[in-house]
């Protein structure tokens, strides 16, 4: 942990946590005069003047992404020999966090986040921006905003610094798809197989492909999915069909697009009754009353009989 107080105009006052590159704080901007997240770059993410030149181009990438549910890149810059990007701040925890406390989470309160994550996700892919590392521990989720997706760009910053060349992963083994196990290109059909892990880790709060070791993990991600056999009461019955595409092993066996995957387990609207014509007559039914029995002559050789059963 750092024992910075000040970096440039920033002014470091609660200390949130670290990652694998960065340790975060809740900062004020003392030129604008606002909250912000800055992350304080470990040296090992900047290892050469070429690396920190495709981290910029990478963060440049992402700071042009403004959506409500992305957590934007404010700044960029070096103090005191320092390299941080500012974000925009978000006030609630991460999701990892949030399932440790409460377990899991009811389908009507993990729907809106899966929802809200899958259109942050198409708007960058709408971009020609992936991911890469959907995780609960890159979605923050507050009780104004909803969750935020926060790190668009940094793991490609990773890979271009060498950190996978020193024993790193590109992403977090619990949530990478087969396609970058075996070291093919990713596509926003790979942020979406995150994604499918991270809703099954929400509903049930286990994760769907954990394991002792990155190899044992990698093992379970080129097999059937493990999906429970029951779901939380209001889920539709569509949701395990959906999130087996959305896993399926090859990118172009899943959805076309996020919206389709979304759509593909949002409750389906009730069902369209389809009355009958009322039955029409020349002539006014007839009524026929015994003690027992009510029998309505509706025309001519069409009767109606209704019987009266003791209870």
């Amino acid at each position: 942990m750092s024992t910075l107080k000040n970096l440039g105009r920033y002014s470091l006052e609660v200390y949130l946590g670290a990652g694998a590159y960065a340790e975060v704080y809740r900062a004020t901007d003392t030129a604008l005069k606002r909250t912000v997240a800055i992350k304080i770059l470990k040296p090992m993410l900047l290892a050469d003047s070429e690396a920190f030149a495709r981290f910029v181009q990478e963060a440049q990438a992402a700071a042009g992404l403004f959506h409500p549910h992305i957590a934007t890149v404010l700044d960029l810059g070096e103090a005191d020999g320092r390299y941080f990007i500012a974000m925009r701040y978000v006030d609630g925890p991460s999701l990892d966090k949030k399932l440790v406390e409460r377990g899991s989470l009811p389908w009507d309160e993990a729907l809106p986040l899966a929802e809200q994550i899958a259109e942050a996700l198409q708007y960058a892919h709408n971009r020609n921006l992936v991911h890469r590392d959907i995780k609960p521990q890159n979605i923050l989720v507050s009780e104004n905003e909803g969750a935020l997706l926060t790190d668009f760009g940094l793991v490609k910053a990773m890979t271009s610094s060498g950190m996978t060349r020193t024993g790193s992963f590109l992403g977090t083994p619990s949530y990478m798809a087969p396609e970058i196990w075996k070291g093919e290109d990713v596509t926003p059909a790979t942020d979406q197989y995150a994604l499918a892990c991270v809703l099954v880790e929400m509903l049930t709060g286990k994760v769907l492909y954990g394991g002792k070791t990155p190899p044992a993990i990698m093992a379970k991600h080129f097999q059937p999915p493990a999906l429970p056999e029951r779901w939380p009461a209001g889920a539709p019955e569509s949701l395990g069909a959906a999130l087996s595409k959305a896993l399926a092993q090859e990118p172009g066996d899943r959805f076309d697009t996020l919206p389709a995957f979304i759509s593909a387990f949002q409750t389906s609207p009730p069902p369209v009754v389809s009355h009958a014509p009322p039955i029409t007559s020349p002539a006014s039914p007839i009524a026929h009353r015994k003690e027992d029995e009510l029998r309505l002559t509706l025309a001519p050789g069409v009767t109606m009989e209704f019987v009266r059963v003791p209870g």
